[in-house]
C-alpha cells in the first residue's frame, strides 16, 4: 500500500506550539515591568515607566483575547490546522507590535532591545512554514523602518532613554540608513539560517514519521498476520476457516471486500467458497473459469498478482460486473497445499493504484496459513466421513454376525446336553472350546455394537434425568456376588448431595460396569475395589479405584485406544477385545464429560469419570 498523506510535524505539533506561546507569553507584561524597575538601579538608565507599563498591559489585553481564541478553535475546530495556523501567525504578528512599541519607548533604533526582533524571528522560524518565517521577517523589517521614519519626520516624537544614548542619531540619515539596511539583512540572515535549520529537523522528522508509521503497520499487520494463524488453527470447520480468513484478511487490510475461491476437483473451474464485503448480485456471477481468467492462471502457477485497474484490465474475466462493484484495484494470491494449488484468495480495494509489493507479500503469508487451515479441515472433514464409514460398517458387520453366532451358540449347548448323542469326553472338551470362541465373538460383536451406539452422532436420543446415586448402588450389587468369589473387597461411598445429570442411563450403567468388570478382573485375591461419588461444584466425580496390576507408564497414553490392552493385562486375562475403555471414553464425552486415569504398575489404578450436573 502506497504510504498515506503524512501530517508535517510543524503542522502535527502546531497545536501545542501555539499553546506553548500562549502560556509563553504570559511572562512577558511581568518582565516588561520588572526590567523598567531595575533598570535605573543596575545600569543607570531611567526608562518611561508609565508607557512601559501601558505596553506590559496591552500584551496582557491581546494575550487574553488569543487565549479565548485558541480555547474557541479546541472546542468548536479542533482539527482544523488552517484556523490554527492563522492563529499562529496572527501571536507573531500582534508581537511584532507590541515589540515596536517597546522599542519606541526605550530610544527607537538606539533602544537595547533591538535584538529581541532577531530572538522573535527565531521563535516564527520554528513556530511557522519558510514562506510565513520571510513574511514575518518582512513586516518586522517594514515595522522598523516605519518607526524611524516616524520618529525622524516627528510625526511620532522620539523618546530617548535618559543616560543611554545623548547624541540625536534618529535625525542623522547618514546613522539611520545603514542601521536600517543593517537590521534588516540581519533578520533576513537568521530568517535564512533559522529556516535551513528548521527544514531539514522537518524533513528528518517526516522521514522519521514515515518510517514510524511504516513500523507501526508492519506491527499491525504482523500481529494480525499471529492471530489469523491463531484463529484459523483453532477450528477444523471448513466452512468456519474460510469465513474467519476472508473477514480477517479483508479487516487487516481494510480492504473493499475479500473472496476465496477453491479449485474444483477436475481443476478447471474456481467456485467461491467464502466472501466478506461484497453484494450478492457480485457474488452470484458464476464460477470463475481457468482458462478464461489469465489473473487466475498466473496466481495458480504460486505466484501473486497485483491488479492496479481493474476495469481496464484485459486478464479478469468479469469486467463489467467488477465495474459495477466498484473495484479498482485486487490482490490475488494462490492458496497452496503441499506445493499444489487449491485455490485462490483475493483482495478488492475501491481505489486504484493502491496495492504494492508490501501487500502482496502480506496476503501471502495469509494465503500460507490459510492453506495449511484448509488443507487440514479437509483432512479432518475426510477422516470424519471415515470414521463414519467405519462406524456403520462395524454396525453393520456386527449385527449381522451376532444372530448366526447365537444360533451356533444354541446348538453348541445342545450337543453338550447331550441332546445330539452322547459326546465322550475327548468330543466334550472340544465342543466346549468351541463354546468358549462363540463366547468370545459374541462379547466382541456385542463391543463392537457398543462402539458404534457409543458414536456421538448415535447418542443423539432424547435424555432424562439419570439418579447417578442409584445407579452406582444397583452396579455395586450386581458385581457384589463377584467380587466376593475372588475375595475382593467392593465399597461403595456415596458423598452427600444431589447427584442427578441429564444422560442415557443405560449407557452410564454400561461405563460403569466396564470399570467395575475391570477392576475387578485385573485385581488379586484378597485386593479391593472402591467405587466412590461426589459433587464438586457443577461437577459429579464419579472414581473407580482397586489394588489391581496397575498399567505400566508406556501403555497410558494408548489406554482408550481402541482394541487396545496393555501388555500385563494381556498377559493376566488372556480372552478381552480392548474395546471396554474406548467405549466408556465415548460415553463419557457423549455426556459432556472426561475419563481421566492415575496408576502405579503393581499397586493399583484409580479412575476418575467427570460429568456435569444437572443445575
Amino acid at each position: 500500500m502506497p504510504a498515506t498523506a503524512m501530517r508535517p510535524p510543524v503542522e502535527a505539533e502546531l497545536v501545542e506550539r501555539v499553546a506553548w506561546l500562549i502560556r509563553l507569553r504570559w511572562l512577558a507584561p511581568p518582565a516588561i515591568l520588572a526590567g523598567a524597575a531595575l533598570a535605573r538601579p543596575l545600569v543607570g538608565i531611567v526608562p518611561p515607566w508609565r508607557p512601559l507599563a501601558a505596553v506590559a498591559a496591552f500584551v496582557a489585553l491581546y494575550n487574553g483575547a488569543l487565549s479565548g481564541w485558541y480555547a474557541w478553535l479546541q472546542s468548536h475546530a479542533p482539527g482544523d490546522l488552517a484556523a490554527c495556523n492563522r492563529l499562529a501567525n496572527a501571536q507573531v504578528a500582534v508581537d511584532w507590535l507590541a515589540l515596536t512599541l517597546l522599542l519606541h519607548w526605550t530610544g527607537g533604533l538606539e533602544s537595547p532591545l533591538a535584538p529581541l526582533y532577531l530572538l522573535h524571528v527565531v521563535v516564527a522560524c520554528v513556530l511557522l512554514s519558510p514562506r510565513a518565517a520571510y513574511l514575518q521577517a518582512t513586516l518586522a523589517s517594514l515595522l522598523l523602518a516605519t518607526l524611524a521614519a516616524l520618529e525622524y519626520t516627528g510625526l511620532w516624537p522620539h523618546r530617548p532613554l535618559p543616560g543611554h544614548l545623548p547624541l540625536p542619531l534618529y535625525r542623522r540619515p547618514a546613522y539611520l540608513v545603514p542601521l536600517l539596511l543593517a537590521l534588516t539583512a540581519t533578520l533576513y540572515v537568521c530568517t535564512f539560517l533559522a529556516t535551513a535549520v528548521t527544514r531539514s529537523l522537518r524533513r528528518q522528522d517526516l522521514e522519521l514519521l514515515h518510517l514510524q508509521a511504516r513500523l507501526e503497520d508492519l506491527y499491525r499487520r504482523t500481529r494480525a498476520l499471529y492471530e489469523t494463524a491463531l484463529a484459523l488453527s483453532s477450528s477444523l470447520e471448513l466452512d468456519q476457516v474460510l469465513q474467519q480468513m476472508v473477514r480477517t484478511t479483508a479487516e487487516i487490510m481494510h480492504a473493499k471486500g475479500c473472496s476465496i475461491r477453491l479449485l474444483t476437483a477436475e481443476g478447471q473451474k474456481l467456485e467461491l467458497a467464502a466472501a466478506w464485503g461484497l453484494s450478492d448480485a457480485y457474488l452470484q456471477k458464476g464460477p470463475v473459469e481457468v482458462a478464461r481468467s489469465p489473473l487466475d492462471q498466473e496466481a495458480l502457477q504460486g505466484k501473486t498478482v497485483i491488479v492496479l485497474n481493474a476495469p481496464e484490465d484485459p486478464r479478469l474475466q468479469y469486467h463489467e460486473e467488477v465495474s459495477r462493484e466498484g473495484i479498482c484495484s485486487i490482490l490475488c494470491a494462490p492458496l497452496m497445499a503441499k506445493g499444489q494449488p487449491i485455490g485462490v484468495i483475493r483482495v478488492y480495494s475501491a481505489i486504484c493504484y493502491l496495492y504494492a509489493r508490501d501487500d502482496a507479500d502480506f496476503l501471502e503469508a495469509v494465503a500460507a496459513a490459510g492453506a495449511a487451515a484448509i488443507d487440514n479441515a479437509r483432512a479432518y472433514r475426510r477422516l470424519e466421513e471415515l470414521d463414519q464409514a467405519k462406524s456403520r460398517f462395524v454396525h453393520l458387520v456386527a449385527h449381522e454376525l451376532r444372530s448366526p453366532l447365537a444360533a451356533i451358540q444354541s446348538l453348541l449347548d445342545v450337543l453338550l446336553e447331550g441332546y445330539g448323542g452322547t459326546v465322550d469326553e475327548s468330543g466334550r472338551q472340544v465342543l466346549q472350546r468351541a463354546q468358549r470362541r462363540v463366547e468370545f465373538l459374541l462379547l466382541l460383536v456385542n463391543d463392537l455394537l457398543d462402539l458404534a451406539a457409543g458414536r456421538p452422532e448415535q447418542m443423539q436420543r432424547e435424555r432424562a434425568e439419570v439418579d447417578l446415586a442409584a445407579l452406582c448402588r444397583r452396579v455395586a450389587d450386581l458385581y457384589r456376588a463377584r467380587a466376593a468369589e475372588k475375595s475382593i473387597d467392593l465399597s461403595l461411598e456415596i458423598a452427600p448431595g444431589p447427584h442427578t445429570l441429564w444422560g442415557l442411563a443405560d449407557r452410564l450403567e454400561g461405563l460403569l460396569s466396564n470399570l467395575v468388570d475391570n477392576a475387578i478382573k485385573y485385581t488379586p485375591a484378597g485386593g479391593s475395589v472402591h467405587l466412590g461419588l461426589r459433587r464438586e461444584g457443577t461437577e459429579l466425580l464419579l472414581t473407580v479405584a482397586d489394588t489391581g496390576i496397575g498399567i505400566p507408564n508406556e501403555a497410558l497414553p494408548h489406554l482408550f485406544d481402541e482394541f487396545y490392552r496393555a501388555p500385563n493385562a494381556r498377559a493376566a486375562e488372556k480372552e478381552g477385545t480392548g474395546l471396554g475403555l474406548a467405549i466408556a471414553r465415548q460415553v463419557a464425552l457423549a455426556h459432556g464429560g472426561r475419563i481421566d486415569v492415575q496408576s502405579e504398575l503393581g499397586r493399583g489404578s484409580v479412575f476418575t469419570v467427570t460429568l456435569p450436573a444437572r443445575a
